[in-house]
């Protein structure tokens, strides 16, 4: 199984695959919660490289209270697991991703 165990920071994000992002220098970027989507972008890309390539299952973590999570490899219907997913509560906060990138 890949891991992408993230940790937000005020400007972006540390991701336990080594990716990092800081928009500390990008001023249009600084809005509050773009940090938490950009993470959100990078566990979408984690997991369709992962479904692609080699079928394996993503160990990522709630973006809210950094609870682990698997999301099963789909190499079939990637888009439709990663989607139920996404409105799939964290097991350990009862949030959904959704619930998080729509929240300000």
């Amino acid at each position: 199984m890949a891991k992408h165990l993230i940790q937000l920071t005020g400007v972006g994000f540390f991701c336990s695959c080594g990716e990092r992002y800081d928009a500390s220098d990008r001023s249009l970027i600084r809005r509050k919660n773009r940090p938490r989507a950009v993470a959100a972008q990078h566990q979408l890309a984690a997991f369709v490289q992962g479904s692609m390539n080699d079928g394996e299952a993503l160990v990522t973590n709630c973006l809210a209270c950094k609870g682990e999570a698997i999301i099963p490899a789909a190499p079939e219907n990637t888009v439709a697991v990663f989607s139920n997913w996404l409105r799939t509560a964290c097991a350990f906060c009862g949030k959904t991703p959704t619930e998080l990138a729509d929240s300000k």
